[in-house]
């Protein structure tokens, strides 16, 4: 015979007030049975809740990790069990977007957003360093993701005030492309890991209006630069200043196509091919 085990918390060292404080943990599966579920929550230690989102039946299962008495040992074994429990009703609002998020095309827990940021003349040479031009872009993006996503990432800002993530693979992400007005462009990553989402630039994701990759910090690895055809005119001399800054020896005379590396005896440095 078994029985629920009566002093869980007293053997945990705790009190069912202090489980009550306890995030509840959320994990996602694809269609799954009722048993399946249940063996996922199973993973979990005992004495956690468990709310098992289901991408397919758009649903959520709760279940609590309680600990049983298995009698028909001898001795008795202390078996972890899962058990469903009540769905609590003041999660409702994030599960409806945390469901809304994985259906808003294309389908899936990392979403890919283009924007256009129209502050004229900043361009991605602006945006590359930490300053003042990169934090009004990154304002604004975090603005206007929530209109491109009818106010999704918005409802889901708050997850991690209420759930512990069992999987990060499934953590909500957004991955923007900021194209300038010159055609240049940056990728801006909002990441739900923290409590508050974060907006970063990808490092090297730069691109400007020539798609010369713009470093976000200097490397000893080759690199090539093309300025030959349409672009932005101030892009060569916009990378000759940036280049400079990341510690770049520039000869003076211009050139259309560089070659930039590192070598022991000039150190960064780059020279016109072209």
């Amino acid at each position: 015979m078994k029985y629920w085990f009566p002093a869980l918390f007293l053997l945990l060292g705790g009190t069912a007030a202090q489980a009550a404080t306890i995030k509840p943990t959320l994990m996602w599966c694809d269609g799954c049975t009722a048993p399946q579920k249940r063996s996922m929550a199973g993973t979990r230690p005992i004495g956690e809740t468990v709310y098992i989102g289901d991408n397919t039946a758009n649903s959520f299962s709760a279940y609590f990790v309680d600990l049983l008495l298995d009698d028909s040992y001898n001795p008795p074994r202390q078996v972890k069990s899962p058990h469903l429990t009540t769905l609590d009703p003041s999660y409702n609002d994030l599960e409806d977007a945390l469901l809304d998020f994985y259906d808003h095309a294309p389908v899936g827990w990392h979403k890919s957003l283009q924007v256009t940021y129209p502050v004229t003349p900043i361009n991605v040479y602006d945006v590359v360093v930490v300053g003042p031009a990169q934090n009004n872009m990154l304002d604004w993006v975090s603005n206007n993701v929530g209109m491109i996503m009818n106010q999704i990432p918005i409802r889901i800002e708050q997850m991690l005030s209420f759930f512990t993530i069992g999987d990060a693979s499934k953590m909500p992400s957004i991955r923007v492309t900021v194209t300038f007005t010159d055609g240049s462009k940056i990728d801006v990553d909002v990441d739900y890991s923290t409590t508050n989402p974060d907006f970063k630039v990808v490092e090297n994701s730069g691109r400007d209006s020539h798609n010369n990759v713009v470093l976000s910090r200097r490397t000893s690895a080759p690199t090539n630069f093309d300025f030959s055809g349409s672009g932005n005119p101030s892009d060569y001399l916009d990378w000759v200043h940036w280049m400079q800054q990341l510690g770049y020896g520039i000869p003076v005379s211009p050139g259309v196509i560089w070659a930039c590396t590192q070598d022991p005896v000039n150190g960064l440095h780059c020279v016109h091919i072209l």
